[in-house]
């Protein structure tokens, strides 16, 4: 079997609501998309969210990313997953997202091929059913929305924090958690705003409020001021834009974090997921399967896959596709009978809707034999 077209599209999705994040107000999910085709009509696709202050890609970035590695591609046997994603990860530095979109759609044409979902290429299956996480702001708003969301099915909840005055959020939390009650899990992220001081002062007023973890307490690049946070704080410590590739976390194991938030697009997709992850289970590490603002059931399906291969997982896992006007897909994944479960279907058992996708496309690339 051998790759014969390669296919960048540079969608851009409109939200159903606003998205505000890192002082920027986001209407519409820019991403990319991969669709290849084989000389035996199998179509694998993947996805890669823009993510301009943690990987620095924009959704037409990593289309064009995708459409200079194609290349590579064309000829190969898509089967070949491993060494294909060494051979395009030297091709060009830091295109871990168009990596990451080219990477699910060969596991996502291996599954097809072999007619087994990709959770069998990757380890099979470690569970069924998988926790669903929300996010959440700290304002007092948002507890009737958590505890609406708790009624259908969702057992972890992350709430941004750093945005307001640490009293206001540091009441929120409360108002949060009184909503929840003691039976699910809590957690926050400050996106690395505070200083290791403001840090474990908003981090002490908060210890009896029983949260999971904090991500990314601080800004990334300091591992003595990282270590000063583990140390002191109440709450576990996970990283998320202080983990860049799977070799920081043998250091930031050693200053004390607890755990790290890890995303496909950071990790060049299935197979770098795959073995960060297991190299955080050799080192005790948490790891929470961690997604992107608005990303379609393209990728939401691969996170579905991933964490149910995972041996440990920590934290739900939150899905962004509900937050798109209309999914790329026939048969979106979701929340059914409170809980979340991978399709099991070949592939990443998704049916793309390419005429739905074509409503969306800014641009396209197409490379062929």
């Amino acid at each position: 079997m051998k790759i014969v077209k390669v296919e960048s599209l540079h969608i851009s999705v409109p939200m159903t609501s606003p998205f505000r994040k890192a002082g920027r107000v986001i209407h519409d999910a820019d991403n990319a998309l991969v669709r290849i085709e084989t000389d035996e009509g199998l179509v694998g696709w993947g996805e890669a969210a823009a993510a301009p202050l943690l990987t620095g890609d924009t959704g037409s970035r990593i289309a064009s990313s995708i459409a200079f590695l194609a290349e590579l591609l064309i000829g190969q046997d898509p089967r070949s997953i491993a060494s294909l994603h060494a051979r395009l990860s030297r091709a060009m530095l830091h295109n871990d997202s168009a990596v990451c979109a080219i990477d699910m759609a060969l596991h996502d044409i291996a599954g097809k091929h072999l007619g087994v979902p990709v959770f069998d290429l990757i380890g099979g299956r470690s569970r069924i059913a998988l926790p669903s996480s929300v996010g959440l702001n700290a304002v007092r708003e948002d507890a009737a929305a958590a505890a609406d969301w708790k009624e259908r099915g969702a057992v972890a909840f992350k709430a941004k924090v750093s945005l307001a005055a640490p009293a206001d959020e540091q009441a929120a939390l409360r108002a949060i958690r009184e909503a929840l009650g003691d039976d699910v899990e809590l957690a926050i992220d400050a996106n690395g705003a505070w200083s290791p001081a403001q840090a474990i002062s908003f981090l002490d007023a908060v210890a009896d409020l029983d949260l999971a973890f904090v991500e990314q307490p601080i800004a990334a690049g300091s591992l003595s001021r990282l270590r000063t946070v583990a140390e002191r704080s109440p709450v576990p410590v996970y990283t998320d834009e202080s983990f860049v590739k799977p070799v920081d976390l043998i250091a930031q194991a050693e200053v004390g974090v607890a755990g790290v938030s890890m995303k496909t697009i950071k990790m060049g997709g299935i197979t770098g997921f795959m073995s960060a992850a297991y190299l955080a289970r050799l080192l005790n590490l948490g790891v929470n399967v961690a997604g992107k603002s608005a990303t379609s059931s393209i990728g939401a399906s691969t996170m579905l896959q991933i964490g149910t291969a995972l041996p440990e997982m920590s934290g739900g896992i939150g899905l962004s596709n509900h937050k798109l006007v209309e999914d790329l897909v026939t048969n979106p994944v979701g929340l059914a009978d409170g809980v979340l479960s991978a399709p099991t279907g070949p592939g990443l058992g998704v049916e793309v809707d390419e005429a739905v996708v074509n409503r969306f496309v800014q641009a396209r690339e197409t490379l062929t034999a």
